[in-house]
């Protein structure tokens, strides 16, 4: 901008996908973080909204409360379907100067992308991952995949712009046709004075684990299949499952009371800002056998917190993780392969400096400023009406 020119008034609608009870608001609640100091004004649309979060003059809040874990298969879409409808409403109710949407996790939502267009607001499609690959032998969840995979298309081709959090999501996602309407603006911001890295790798207590949503196609029991096998190396070897989910009960039948897995911790839900800074610090290597993933931010704290990550090459992560640089890279999810490289790994002597090497990544791409600074200039030539 020249010194005379005005900065337009940025005034976002955020819609959100509703959190679950696992702790994803938080993924929410980062992107509204990087988002106020840029705003003039935001409403946020969504469900599940956490309460500790109050509006001002500044926050407006339309929170929507929204179940849907239980019920059939054909229940749940209805009840999907109309959370979707009533959140469309709401998006046409608001005040007339807000002159942005952007969908986060919501890549599915057509009634509200169309009608946001409608309303000749700029559209900003946010993603971070897909519905359109879901890990379910069911036929229901097959024709639900299906039907996401189509909506997600469409969106796409709506939005004015499409926001990713590293280069290699976009060939993994196939967006590479909408390449002249996507920013890379990075993922969501560390906070890295809380995740930070207090314990040297050779005093901690866990060689191997994993923390996040037990969920399929994190690889989740594939890791523990792993275990014995590393055991086998290193026979006094502590691990950690850490974390909530549909998989949780399935973990704690598989480990508990058996002798191969007397040295594997399932704390089961973990405090993002209480307790997970803590865990990650008592860790070697952070293990995620993917099938799928967007940017995951467990990676991006366990990497700030000087924890070596070992991961599949999906989504984002060749973009935080090169072998034997910043991490180490899974060839597949078999426990073979986890078990192989999780051994593979621990015994290289550099493991220190790979560890220094990933915080420095993340302080310097994934701070606060520099996220900000990235959505600032994205927000701001899309309203001002710049090119594509």
């Amino acid at each position: 901008m020249t010194q005379h020119s005005v900065k337009p008034a940025l005034n976002i609608i955020f819609v959100a996908s509703p959190g679950s009870p696992y702790g994803e608001e938080t993924l929410r609640t980062n992107v509204l973080q990087v988002l106020r100091p840029i705003a003039d004004e935001i409403f946020v649309i969504t469900g599940n909204f956490p309460p500790g979060i109050s509006p001002d003059d500044k926050l407006h809040i339309k929170n929507i409360s929204y179940d849907n874990e239980k019920g059939t298969i054909l229940k749940k879409i209805a009840r999907h379907i109309a959370l979707q409808l009533r959140i469309a409403y709401y998006l046409m109710k608001v005040p007339r100067k807000f002159n942005v949407a952007i969908f986060y996790c919501a890549q599915t939502y057509l009634p509200t992308m169309l009608a946001a267009k409608l309303r000749g607001l700029k559209t900003v499609e946010v993603a971070t991952g897909t519905t359109a690959k879901l890990d379910m032998p069911n036929s229901y969840w097959i024709i639900l995949a299906t039907i996401n995979g189509l909506l997600e298309k469409i969106n796409y081709t709506l939005a004015d712009r499409i926001v990713v959090e590293s280069e290699t999501f976009i060939t993994f996602m196939n967006l590479g046709k909408y390449r002249r309407k996507i920013a890379v603006n990075g993922g969501r911001y560390i906070d890295t004075l809380l995740f930070a890295s207090r314990k040297r790798l050779q005093d901690r207590k866990y060689l191997a684990g994993y923390v996040g949503r037990l969920a399929p196609g994190k690889g989740i029991m594939n890791f523990l299949k792993a275990i014995p096998l590393i055991r086998k190396k290193h026979g006094g070897a502590d691990f950690l499952i850490g974390g909530d989910g549909p998989l949780l009960p399935a973990v704690r039948e598989e480990t508990g009371g058996k002798a191969l897995y007397d040295k594997v911790e399932v704390p089961g839900w973990i405090s993002h800002d209480k307790d997970l800074t803590s865990y990650l610090n008592e860790l070697k290597l952070l293990v995620l056998a993917s099938y799928s993933e967007g940017l995951p931010a467990i990676v991006q704290e366990a990497m700030a917190c000087g924890v070596v990550v070992l991961a599949t090459s999906v989504g984002g992560i060749p973009d935080l993780v090169k072998d034997g640089e910043t991490g180490f890279i899974l060839e597949d999810d078999s426990p073979e392969c986890i078990a192989g490289n999780i051994i593979r790994v621990s015994e290289r002597p550099d493991l220190e400096q790979i560890s220094q090497n990933a915080r420095r990544l993340i302080e310097k791409e994934y701070t606060f400023n520099v996220i900000v600074e990235k959505w600032q200039h994205l927000l701001l030539e899309l309203v001002a009406g710049k090119p594509e």
